[in-house]
């Protein structure tokens, strides 16, 4: 098993997969006091393989999405509340004519209004053109779900001018501000950058042409207003850097791979993982310093360590991150000396293949993973890790 939702990312970039290792073992390098959250039972209409990740609201209460592997009755946005008791809170219809999207990925939270926005890759009420043709099951839909619970359509996807299929996890910016990106549509058919602004209006920032790139990571705002993110260019990937008035930079290049993640640290450097484009060589973790210094920080070996990171995250002088291609996945560390080690050997209780970004609240990190949650059923957890050690 793999990541469903990596898996239908790669299909659309590179159209290959992944061969997964044997199943390991699953003992633990080092106690770190793992909690399970919640073990998704697969019921109809309860939630199933959750694949981005979770966020916190202003009183602690954590939210996340399932996406279901695809099947209508699983596509859920669900709620932990602060006592532990799980909920969902908007279920998404399947296939097409869904006119309130399917196929969920990550949320975002005003961090004023408690508002959550999100994005679909599919449904909407459109007839989608992303450069193939008509495409019957939609382009995707941009959503609000207001704090009352109340779900709002904020922009239906119709592929040939604003883009078509996001699949990345949206940011906000101080100004509630909204940005995104899709995977094809646009004018160049290879998809958008977009904002969604606090007073209504959607607008498309950048429009990725033929010769150029798809994105493969959220972008990430800065003070000034610019925005930077990770594409898939072909032969390698880059990052880049829109600025407000539209021309884009490309800050670096991969020779090799492409970003699979991005995330901003407190130093202002941006962090991230890379996927490799060969079976033969493994992905990586890097940093992007302010003033423009690239570094590699790390090179997996796909053997103890893993194959790639889906996401990483800094914690002080530390990142943090997950592997789930290596067996039954992985939780890790990756200290400033450049040296890796396992925090936690993911186990068929715990949950298996961790997939989508880390939060980290009071010295835990908090996480989802597809798969395992038994006893109960093959359908995923939320987990929890301290990474204080034991």
């Amino acid at each position: 098993m793999q990541s469903q939702r990596d898996s239908r990312f790669r299909g659309v970039l590179l159209a290959a997969t992944f061969a997964l290792a044997v199943l390991a073992s699953g003992a633990q390098a080092q106690t770190y006091n793992l909690r399970v959250l919640h073990r998704f039972t697969g019921a109809t209409n309860a939630g199933k393989e959750p694949a981005t990740g979770v966020r916190f609201d202003s009183a602690g209460n954590l939210y996340g999405t399932t996406d279901g592997d695809n099947v209508g009755n699983y596509e859920t946005i669900f709620k932990i509340a602060t006592d532990g008791t799980y909920s969902v809170i908007h279920s998404f219809d399947n296939g097409a004519g869904a006119t309130g999207g399917w196929l969920p990925n990550g949320l975002t939270i005003d961090p004023v209004t408690g508002d959550i926005y999100g994005t679909t890759t599919f449904g909407g009420d459109s007839i989608c053109f992303a450069g193939y043709g008509s495409v019957g099951d939609g382009c995707g839909v941009l959503y609000k779900l207001a704090a009352d619970g109340t779900f709002t359509v904020l922009h239906t996807f119709e592929g040939q001018f604003d883009g078509a299929n996001p699949l990345t996890d949206l940011t906000h910016d101080a100004q509630s501000n909204v940005y995104g990106t899709t995977n094809s549509g646009g004018t160049g058919f290879r998809g958008t950058v977009f904002e969604y602004r606090a007073d209504g209006t959607y607008i498309v920032l950048y429009t990725f042409t033929t010769g150029g790139c798809y994105a493969t990571t959220p972008v990430i705002p800065d003070d000034a207003g610019n925005l930077y993110g990770g594409a898939f260019c072909g032969q390698g990937g880059a990052i880049y850097k829109l600025k407000p008035d539209g021309p884009l930079t490309i800050l670096h290049r991969f020779s090799e791979g492409f970003p699979v993640s991005l995330v901003a640290g407190h130093d202002g450097s941006l962090y991230g993982t890379t996927e490799s484009l060969s079976l033969s060589d493994d992905g990586t973790v890097f940093k992007l310093a302010r003033g423009g210094a690239f570094t590699t920080l790390y090179q997996f070996t796909g053997e103890a360590d893993g194959i790639f990171s889906n996401t990483v995250l800094p914690v002080g002088d530390d990142l943090y991150g997950t592997e789930g291609y290596n067996g039954l996945g992985k939780i890790f560390k990756i200290a400033s000396d450049g040296s890796f080690t396992t925090v936690y050997d993911m186990t068929p209780d715990s949950g298996t293949y961790p997939a989508g970004r880390l939060t980290l609240k009071n010295g835990r990190l908090y996480g989802t993973a597809e798969g395992g949650g038994f006893p109960r059923a093959d359908a995923g957890t939320v987990y929890s890790v301290g990474i204080a050690g034991p």
